[in-house]
């Protein structure tokens, strides 16, 4: 027997809503010399769905690219190129039929083949995708009368949830082939807007996607401005040549938040430091913990002064399982003097907010454990290499929620995940994250979350949480409907310019 579903919406199992860029429902006036500018502190890591992994890079795709499933303003899972779908009664396969006359940006059609060809790229054996373990409990995708079939090897609840990340979206074999297996930034579009031009490291231009399946909203045309420098986006914005500024320098956040144009929203995400384990010094636990133990995250907080929680666990509060933890310093690593080891890399990449906490960490290792760190800043690609290759030995991070459920956190510290850059394994953390991935979520689950961070962050302190972010975004007196979601969001279609502009 087999759960059937159509096009309505859906809140499946009563769990896990997130949202990929939300905000109010509104028309944009139709004049195309209004564009809509954007704040961008550096260029997206990549847009081909593969590839895409960090914040930035999601939040372009949540604009230019649909899958199956998405989420509507209020966080509810809606189906986007989905008509309907059926689930086996042991919850392992899933059918999927395509949204009849849906196209690309460039009005070729939609099919079942090109999700086949996109799953099968995003989890085949020469994928290099850092978000592709999310779908590790797939065993095979294929098409059946017509259908999009996916057959798993365990139950998977959040499944659903799953498939609104860009590894889940079709992927068109024409444009590979044409481009010698990658996907350009200007390749077609199934999203409501897509990429028409991209000057590197200055212009993102999305225009409306003219055949979009939904009624065409939103301004015509979204220019994406890159400006490294957040004190230079900041006069940018003040001078009315961006409209949505998104990273505030700390220096200039107390005066914007007087203009009463800063809007801070809930976000899933957490900022933390993290280790080399592969290599002294921090191979050595008794170092670690005396190191999440010497940061004080409460004067960091303070110091920011723009809304963050200081965190004592891994997982952010409005997630299962998010919990606190203590900081443990074996008494020996915490009277030790760290002096002798010598200067320490820490590693970050640069802008003025990373630069002040980082100076801040260094404090209080210095003056706590006599542990001097060597801050190294590099722009967020750099840095990006650098964990990829050979991290320092101390680095920042962040990490969000893509859907409302802890998993993505937890997932990303196990042995084999290819987000994890630390070295550090454990196998009976390992275990624990596959047993709660199988779950739904309930009093078990909750248990199994709150001892696998317990493992992650006191006994072992692999990671440390430093806050839980919140967004803050500064909006221009032009722009209506502005929302950002609690996972980092804007749906510029559901923006306009107030009618005064």
């Amino acid at each position: 027997m087999k759960l059937a579903f159509g096009r309505s919406p859906i809140s499946i199992f009563g769990l896990l809503a997130v949202t990929f860029l939300s905000a109010g429902c509104w028309r944009a006036s139709d004049s195309s010399d209004q564009a809509l500018k954007v704040h961008l502190s550096s260029e997206p890591v990549s847009l081909d769905p593969a590839l895409a992994e960090d914040g930035m890079s999601l939040r372009i795709l949540a604009n230019t690219m649909e899958g199956l499933f998405g989420y509507d303003s209020e966080g509810v899972l809606k189906n986007r190129l989905v008509e309907s779908y059926e689930i086996s009664r042991d919850q392992k396969r899933y059918e999927f039929r395509i949204l009849k006359g849906a196209r690309w940006s460039d009005g070729a059609p939609i099919t079942v083949e090109q999700f086949v060809a996109g799953f099968q790229r995003s989890l085949g054996p020469n994928s290099v995708s850092k978000l592709a373990p999310l779908l590790a409990m797939v065993r095979k995708v294929s098409q059946s009368n017509g259908a999009l079939v996916l057959e798993l090897e365990r139950p998977a609840p959040h499944l659903l949830h799953v498939l609104t990340l860009p590894i889940a979206f079709p992927i068109r074999p024409d444009i590979l082939d044409e481009n010698s297996g990658k996907w350009p930034i200007t390749a077609p579009c199934t999203g409501p807007y897509f990429v028409s031009s991209h000057a590197p490291d200055r212009r993102i231009t999305l225009l409306r996607n003219p055949h979009y399946h939904a009624a065409p909203l939103g301004p015509a045309q979204v220019e994406l401005v890159v400006v490294g420098d957040e004190s230079t986006a900041a006069n940018l914005f003040e001078q009315g040549q961006i409209d949505i500024l998104t990273k505030l320098p700390p220096s200039d956040f107390p005066r914007l938040r007087k203009t009463g144009r800063v809007r801070t929203d809930p976000y899933l995400a957490t900022y933390f430091l993290s280790f080399n384990t592969r290599k002294p010094p921090f191979n050595n636990l008794f170092l670690r913990r005396a190191v999440a133990a010497a940061i004080d995250r409460e004067q960091i907080v303070a110091l920011l002064d723009s809304g963050e929680m200081a965190a004592a666990g891994w997982i952010p509060p409005g997630l299962e399982g998010a919990t606190t933890f203590k900081s443990v310093a074996p008494r020996a690593a915490a009277s030790a003097k760290l002096d002798k080891l010598g200067p320490v890399s820490a590693g970050f990449d640069g802008n003025a907010r990373n630069f002040l906490i980082m100076q801040k960490i260094q404090q209080d290792l210095l003056k706590k454990l006599g542990l001097r760190l060597e801050l190294q800043n590099t722009d967020w690609k750099s840095h990006i290499r650098s964990l990829q290759t050979d991290p320092p030995a101390l680095y920042r991070f962040g990490w969000q929620a893509p859907f409302r459920d802890p998993i993505s956190h937890l997932r990303a510290f196990t042995s084999k995940d290819p987000n994890n850059y630390s070295g550090w394994k454990n196998a009976e953390y390992d275990g624990l994250v596959d047993r709660i991935e199988a779950l739904a979520p309930g009093t078990t689950r909750e248990a199994l979350i709150r001892r696998a961070q317990k493992l992650l962050v006191e006994k072992e302190a692999a990671v440390i949480p430093i806050y839980h972010y919140v967004q803050n975004h500064a909006v221009s007196k032009r722009v209506a409907g502005f929302r950002a979601n609690p996972f980092g969001m804007i749906f510029f279609r559901e923006l306009t310019f107030t009618p005064d502009e």
